[in-house]
């Protein structure tokens, strides 16, 4: 492994600030990515900084979506949406509703009990 140094840490976080992925960072660490994800399980302070530098990134390109939206700047909306889902699991809105219609049938103490239950709970 690569040998870690704490000013990577301190510089991690400035280094993701215009949409930089791992691979690009790792790269001008001069690391592989598996080096990366390594020092991300050993070193805490590495492993925070990244957490802040992967936000950087994602508000980096929420903006340039937005821009894009509202035709600030011209964008390929389904190469961004792609970025946006494989970089920072962003996933489609999915509604479901749900409908079940089960009989019980209960003895008599039973439904008593229950209806005791459902009377409190209505309170």
């Amino acid at each position: 492994m690569a040998k870690y140094k704490k000013v990577y840490a301190e510089r991690l976080p400035a280094m993701f600030e215009n949409g930089e992925s791992v691979a690009e960072v790792a790269d001008a660490l001069g690391i592989c990515r598996a080096t990366f994800y390594d020092w991300l399980e050993v070193y805490p302070d590495f492993a925070k900084a990244y957490d802040r530098g992967k936000q950087k990134s994602e508000a980096w390109w929420t903006k340039v979506g937005r821009d894009g939206a509202i035709g600030a700047i011209e964008i390929q909306p389904t190469t961004w949406i792609f970025n946006m889902k494989n970089r920072f699991n962003w996933r489609d809105k999915v509604e479901e509703t749900v409908t079940m219609q089960t009989e019980i049938t209960l003895a008599d103490e039973d439904r008593q009990v229950l209806d005791r239950y459902i009377d409190r709970v209505k309170k």
